[in-house]
């Protein structure tokens, strides 16, 4: 059996650290560029059909909306 160790020093943690609120900043950059596209889609014609799928949508655009928000508030 191989053993192996890892080194952690306070350099790499800040680092890792530095990293992470990178891709934080990135992705709640993302999630307000995408609001109101997600949530406000407008029927493609004037039938049901159109309307109802709109519907849909918008639902899932809003349930990424809260999902995007427990999120942040986790991180």
């Amino acid at each position: 059996r191989l053993a192996m160790s890892l080194v952690v020093t306070p350099d790499w943690v800040q680092s890792a650290a530095r990293d992470l609120a990178g891709i934080r900043a990135a992705l709640s950059d993302a999630a307000d560029c995408i609001t109101g596209a997600t949530t406000k889609i407008a029927p493609a014609a004037a039938g049901e059909v159109s309307r109802a799928i709109a519907a849909l949508f918008g639902g899932l655009g809003d349930e990424f909306q809260v999902v995007s928000s427990q999120t942040r508030a986790f991180h």
